[in-house]
């Protein structure tokens, strides 16, 4: 007698499609999606109950060092690209850090709280992270939670696909 692959509509547990699945709780688009992330990526919350940039500056410069020090370990690590891209990521630590070396003593009162700078140097981070977030996801404060920030799937690739399965059954 042969085995035989049982198929069982239910739930994916990441999308919440009904489909057919063969002993996975994910469905083949989900799964598709999880085995193209990069190594180094880590969807959910970097920082939470927080929106102060005394916070919010080493939060997001110790995930853009994380980051950094993964991609140095990637396959493909010593290529010209992926090596530009490591020192892009190394300099702007590095920039940041010596605007506010200082940092370090924990003095929350220090007047680069207050200027011009921290802030600047926090939409650099943003920035830098969201640019980093793999296709499907972005960086930022949660929808539902503005004082959660992470990395999150964006909703509008979801809300596409349920479009094209509604069109395709049509």
């Amino acid at each position: 007698m042969m085995n035989e692959l049982r198929l069982r509509t239910r739930e994916c547990e990441r999308c919440g499609d009904i489909r057919e699945m063969a002993g996975h709780s994910l469905c083949l688009h989900c799964q598709d999606v999880i085995a193209k992330l990069p190594t180094w990526f880590e969807a959910g919350t970097l920082s939470h109950g927080t929106m102060r940039t005394q916070d919010l500056i080493p939060a997001f410069m110790a995930e853009l060092d994380r980051i950094k020090e993964a991609k140095t370990f990637e396959p493909g690590a010593d290529d010209p690209e992926a090596v530009r891209e490591i020192g892009r990521l190394d300099g702007i630590l590095g920039d940041i850090e010596s605007r506010s070396a200082w940092m370090a003593t924990g003095d929350d009162s220090h007047p680069y709280w207050s200027d011009e700078a921290s802030y600047l140097d926090l939409g650099i981070l943003f920035d830098v992270l969201d640019e980093l977030a793999p296709e499907g996801f972005c960086f930022g404060a949660h929808e539902g939670d503005g004082s959660d920030y992470g990395f999150w799937e964006v909703e509008d690739d979801k809300d596409e696909r349920a479009t094209t399965r509604d069109d395709e059954r049509r």
